[in-house]
């Protein structure tokens, strides 16, 4: 059952999410709530995402999973919220693959952003390693056990990739992704063979990049 989610904004200026499921459009939206993004899908027919209180989406973020198939005869969507602990800045659920692992961000009390993952109900904080490192955001994530995302520090913005087994990390930068000096690269996304899709610049004018492991 292909499906495809993501978000789009109606005529009054409001954010929806959606989901496309073998041609089949359906708006989904956190109940009650103005503004909602889908940012990642499963082959489980689950959805990662965020809601925020107004309709602007300035208000705080609230990471959720929207499960399709919330009854036996799938006939009811089910939200379940993410609390994150320390998350007073807001949190997003970007990725979810098929075991039921969630990946996103959050932002502290301080204003820092991390990345985590949700693994069994086990939280782990991601942050890339470096005392320069000032913001870490997790982006996705697949069946193999490697999250993605990017990182920012004293040189500017770097794609990562986080082997889950191993807690080790790799930086990501694209040879081209250099704008006035500082590196703006940004990984957000990995299939199951590990090729991974991105973008480098700096907005509005961005490219995007495909990049496949060496062995």
């Amino acid at each position: 059952m292909p499906k495809t989610v993501g978000f789009y904004i109606d005529s009054k200026n409001r954010t929806h999410g959606f989901q496309l499921t073998d041609g089949i459009f359906a708006s989904v939206d956190f109940p009650g709530e103005p503004f909602n993004q889908l940012l990642g899908v499963n082959n489980k027919q689950q959805a990662a995402g965020y809601y925020s209180t107004n309709a602007a989406g300035s208000a705080p973020d609230h990471a959720y999973i929207y499960d399709e198939c919330g009854n036996a005869a799938c006939t009811v969507g089910v939200f379940e919220l993410l609390v994150i602990p320390d998350s007073k800045g807001g949190a997003q659920a970007t990725g979810i693959n098929d075991a039921g692992n969630v990946c996103g961000f959050y932002i502290d009390s301080t204003g820092v952003m991390h990345g985590f993952l949700l693994v069994q109900g086990t939280l782990t904080t991601l942050n890339f390693p470096g005392s320069s490192v000032t913001a870490t955001a997790a982006l996705g994530l697949n069946n193999a056990g490697k999250v993605v995302g990017n990182y920012t520090d004293s040189a500017g913005s770097h794609g990562f990739v986080y082997t889950i087994s191993k807690k080790s990390w790799e930086s990501i930068d694209d040879p081209e992704g250099v704008v006035g000096g500082m590196q703006t690269t940004i990984v957000n996304g990995i299939n199951d063979k590990n090729v991974l899709v991105g973008f480098y610049g700096n907005a509005p004018i961005n490219s995007g990049f495909v990049a496949t492991p060496s062995n």
